[in-house]
């Protein structure tokens, strides 16, 4: 297989651009032409009810500024209550609520871009509380959300599609070329296949293609066409690559593999899902649908994975039962892949994902169309030099870009004196006079104080937060490659690693007392998710400072200030959470985007 043309990519991305801009705008000789380009619906998951109000807030919002196509039906459906039901399960609920809210023939004849965007999104703390669908992208000079991306990748499917549900997920950008022969229209089950190398493969769902050689063949005669549907035989699910070579699913020139990025059903098979789902509710195991819903698909199709309890966050004993019935459910459906010769899957599920990609890697950035600015608004005198035979007035003299071109500021307000260094992210931001910013940073919805300087390293991110009928602020403080997610029992908590040390050392640094004064008595197992660690402060920039004071402490060394105050109230991400407003989350938006 021919490497990827940037080139290539960056034009389709840039039409897929003017075209969702045509939308926004209305730009369409009459309504009804636009009407068919697009979406019938579009359904984002939540994880909870909670997460659901603060989605349908912000998407509400964004229509008020006529940031959506008004051309389509919105829907935010929240994940059943207290079990993780996956992604499997949510298109299930989706369906089921869908039925309920619009009836059955709304499913019959609608063209539905689902978007998988529940969950806390542990490994991206401001992804907890915006959520995934809500974090910003600088695309060719303008800050847009995950959820416009999603919007423009899948801009040119609706044409091609008879009624049915494309499941994508909220973490992942395709930037692909699709010049080609391809069409949602036949039945049953379309899946999109991105070329990877077999490594990638160990942590996906690989297609193993009816005639590999042939695909092969094709697209070497016909370079100009990349895109091309193609059958398979079975769909494995993250197996390793000695099993990918013995299914025939590796390449044989290139040594790559077709890998899953997400996936079409049509309103029948749809409607198979709600008669399931009615059945058997409540679902209360973890139904993935790439492994449970892909795998039975294909003339040469296994059972083995039905007691399979790899790659599950909890078994639940009903999961064979399930994982069989719907086995047989599906074994006979109809299935083809759509295969992207010109295309890429590019995840931002963790904080060094999204540094990389902003940030360091050329390709995505060019086949994205990333920018190291968006919307931002500078403030302070001039530093620039004007030329002694210019007429023009200082304000009108180009300034030196103090954005470096590995580094991106999207929204925000900085003062031409600060330093931004390699690396670094800054968005919903307000940075004032001699502000220094360290490298490999993620600096979020702050507002720094002259003069303050923040290490290497660093992720801040401040939250306004309702606590007994106040308004208050909090900004959590973790290092970028901070874990979250691990998990040790108390007496063994002071293990765990905070900024790059062990959270015991931190404590003696920041002189609080590990474990009693970061996690409550009655927590057994500990986290960084549900440590106590940042303080409760009355303004966004108090906050903010009390933020960089404790990790100069932590990675500087520097000589304490407050962080001793045992008076202070401190609360975790967990807390954060829970406690967020999203009225505030919403004004804040309002405020920077009035500026």
């Amino acid at each position: 297989m021919a490497e990827l043309d940037r080139a290539r990519l960056r034009s389709s991305m840039f039409k897929r651009l003017e075209k969702y801009k045509k939308l926004l705008k209305g730009d369409s000789s009459t309504p009804d032409e636009l009407s068919k380009s697009f979406w019938d619906a579009v359904v984002v998951t939540a994880g909870s009810d909670s997460q659901k109000q603060m989605y349908q807030s912000l998407i509400e919002s964004k229509q008020s500024r006529r940031e959506l196509p008004s051309v389509c039906k919105y829907f935010v459906v929240s994940d059943p209550p207290d079990v993780k039901v996956g992604d499997g399960g949510a298109v299930l609920n989706v369906i089921h609520h869908l039925a309920e809210m619009e009836g059955v023939e709304y499913i019959e004849k609608s063209r539905i871009l689902l978007i998988n965007a529940g969950g806390y999104s542990q490994r991206f703390p401001s992804a907890s509380v915006g959520g995934k669908i809500f974090l910003l992208y600088p695309i060719d000079g303008q800050a847009y959300h995950m959820l416009d991306l999603q919007l423009m990748a899948f801009i040119e499917f609706p044409e091609r599609m008879i009624p049915g549900i494309y499941v994508s997920s909220s973490d992942v950008i395709l930037p692909c070329d699709l010049t080609g022969e391809w069409s949602f229209t036949e039945p049953g089950f379309t899946g999109i296949a991105i070329v990877a190398e077999a490594q990638m493969g160990t942590t996906h769902g690989v297609y193993v293609l009816e005639d590999p050689e042939g695909i092969s063949r094709k697209y070497k005669e016909d370079p100009a066409n990349p895109t091309m549907m193609a059958s398979f035989k079975r769909f494995i699910h993250k197996v390793s690559t000695e099993e990918m070579e013995k299914s025939g699913a590796i390449l044989k020139e290139s040594g790559k593999v077709y890998i899953d990025h997400s996936y079409f059903l049509d309103s029948t098979v749809a409607k198979t899902f709600l008669e399931f789902y009615q059945k058997e509710q409540p679902i209360t195991c973890e139904i993935d649908g790439y492994g449970d819903f892909l795998r039975p698909l294909g003339p040469d199709s296994t059972t083995e994975y039905f007691s399979n309890k790899t790659n599950v966050v909890k078994w639940d004993g009903s999961a064979t039962s399930v994982r069989k019935k719907l086995y047989h459910l599906l074994k006979d459906t109809p299935a083809r892949a759509l295969l992207l010769n010109q295309g890429a899957f590019v995840h931002f599920g963790t904080t060094t994902e999204y540094l990389e990609h902003l940030c360091h890697s050329s390709f995505v950035k060019e086949a994205c169309l990333f920018t190291n600015e968006a919307s931002v608004k500078y403030t302070g005198r001039s530093t620039a030099v004007q030329d002694k035979e210019t007429t023009e007035p200082a304000s009108k003299v180009a300034f030196q870009n103090i954005v470096p071109n590995s580094s991106v500021v999207m929204l925000s307000s900085l003062d031409r004196s600060a330093f931004i260094s390699e690396g670094t992210v800054v968005e919903m931001a307000t940075i004032e006079d001699n502000v220094t910013i360290g490298e490999s940073c993620i600096i979020s919805n702050v507002h720094l104080k002259s003069g303050l300087t923040v290490p290497n390293g660093s992720y801040i991110h401040t939250v306004a937060i309702e606590l007994n009928k106040k308004k208050l602020f909090v900004t959590f403080a973790f290092g970028v490659e901070d874990d979250l997610k691990a998990k040790l029992p108390r007496e063994k908590a002071g293990s765990l690693h905070y900024c790059g040390i062990d959270i015991d050392s931190a404590s003696k640094k920041l002189c609080r007392s590990c474990p009693d004064s970061i996690w409550p008595k009655e927590c057994e197992i500990c986290s960084l998710w549900n440590a106590k660690l940042f303080s409760v402060c009355n303004t966004r920039q108090e906050s903010a400072c009390d933020a960089v004071d404790m990790l100069c402490i932590l990675k500087n060394s520097t000589k304490q200030s407050n962080q001793s105050d045992s008076k202070k109230q401190r609360l975790s991400m967990e807390d954060l959470v829970a406690l967020r407003s999203i009225d505030e989350i919403l004004h804040n938006i309002d405020s920077v985007l009035e500026h």
